[in-house]
């Protein structure tokens, strides 16, 4: 399970949303200068505040209590709301300025108690409850956090900004998970990549929980089932990202030794010889035994047309290639391996086409850059020909820098049940 102790969001989040707050004010929302009289009314002149007029240093002290939440300097706002909370008790505005100043300064405890005398005198009172919901759950109280966050997430108040109701769907994702309604953590995180598809948090929150959710679906099927089938086909899979390919085929090999027709084992079997140098041939007849079995699997198809090429049975490898593609049409690797047929053949038009058919499939595959450098080459294009190159080059790079980094990632014991906190501070 994801950690109950302190979530957050990080320096940017905060900044954010305090401009967002403080153009609340400029907007007449629920704080500023226009909210003051509304604010002071019916305390008149019996009110003394420092110096002039009643009414003069209550907005004084509101000015100032801004200006220290925008410093930062949540203590010293916190003392002026204070004394603005002691001229009027029944402002639901300065309730939730309190609120968010101790939300801000760390202190739940008391943000959760001023925000909820905010709603109790404002009670559609969204960006309220949106608080109250946060420092809830920081302090655990899933039993009030969950109710809140999910009113304020499928809420439509308009004070209720784009940046609010990411952290509100953030923290209500792990709410969730914490209280072990992984479905509705999973539901809720979707729906969050859907609208925030290029955040780093809510990223970061599903890798996670589908992280835990994988090793704890590990334990389980390795404990329930050590011998099946598919407990040898996950080994064997964790094997090749450890690189120890012999332990891989090994696994493998038992998996087809409980399950000798299974679809694709043939195939991860074959793969595995491949990376841990077996000899062709052995090779070769696991990707044939495979599509004997299974004549629709265009991975094995590919796989032997790529070991035709390698041989120079470009007759082969074309045919092993189409048969891949009528199986799956969209599989670019085999659109490359044609291309690299008829560039062999100086059918160079025909290998450009297939190249650039290639690249549509899967702009990011670095082979189908470089096959298409070459062809350019030959046609004498030597400026295209280069930008093909430093494309290939930047693009090989990047996947084996990403390759090296997924290696050398640790798989996490069974029994670590902690995981890192959500983003840095608790303030959106």
């Amino acid at each position: 399970m994801l950690p109950s102790t302190v979530v957050n969001a990080n320096k940017k989040d905060v900044q954010s949303c305090l401009v967002w707050l403080l153009e609340c004010g400029r907007h007449m929302k629920w704080c500023g200068v226009f909210l003051i009289l509304p604010i002071f009314a019916g305390h008149g002149s019996t009110a003394t505040m420092n110096q002039g007029t009643p009414q003069q240093s209550f907005q004084q002290t509101y000015q100032e209590a801004q200006k220290a939440m925008g410093k930062g300097e949540y203590g010293e706002a916190i003392r002026h709301y204070q004394r603005l909370l002691e001229i009027n008790r029944s402002s639901p505005e300065l309730y939730f300025q309190l609120g968010l100043a101790n939300y801000q300064k760390g202190d739940y405890e008391e943000a959760s108690a001023a925000l909820r005398q905010a709603v109790k005198l404002k009670s559609d009172f969204m960006v309220a409850k949106a608080f109250m919901g946060l420092s809830d759950s920081v302090m655990g109280r899933l039993e009030s956090s969950i109710p809140l966050l999910e009113e304020v997430y499928r809420s439509n108040d308009a004070d209720l900004g784009r940046e609010l109701k990411r952290l509100v769907g953030i923290r209500l994702g792990k709410d969730y998970s914490d209280r072990g309604r992984t479905v509705d953590a999973e539901t809720m995180y979707l729906a969050l990549i859907d609208q925030y598809p290029n955040d780093t948090d809510v990223l970061y929150q599903s890798f996670w929980l589908h992280m835990t959710r994988a090793r704890e679906t590990m334990n389980t099927l390795l404990k329930q089932a050590p011998d099946s089938y598919r407990t040898h086909e996950m080994l064997g899979h964790l094997l090749i990202q450890k690189e120890n390919y012999p332990a891989a085929v090994q696994q493998f090999r038992l998996a087809l030794k409980s399950n000798p027709g299974g679809v694709g084992l043939h195939y991860e079997l074959g793969k595995a010889l491949l990376l841990a140098s077996a000899p062709i041939q052995e090779i070769r007849q696991t990707f044939q035994e495979e599509v004997r079995l299974h004549p629709f699997h265009a991975a094995s198809h590919y796989q032997l047309a790529e070991l035709a090429f390698s041989e120079q049975d470009l007759e082969s490898a074309l045919r092993l290639y189409g048969d891949a593609l009528r199986f799956q049409p969209n599989l670019a690797d085999a659109k490359i391996g044609l291309c690299k047929i008829s560039l062999a053949k100086d059918q160079l038009g025909i290998a450009e086409t297939q190249c650039a058919e290639a690249i549509r499939l899967d702009p990011g595959n670095p082979s189908a850059h470089y096959v298409l450098a070459r062809v350019y080459k030959k046609q004498n294009r030597q400026r295209e020909a280069q930008e093909q190159l430093d494309l290939f080059q930047r693009l090989k790079r990047d996947s084996d820098e990403k390759a090296a980094q997924l290696r050398n990632v640790q798989v996490i014991p069974s029994e670590q049940r902690s995981t890192p906190s959500l983003p840095e501070k608790t303030v959106p």
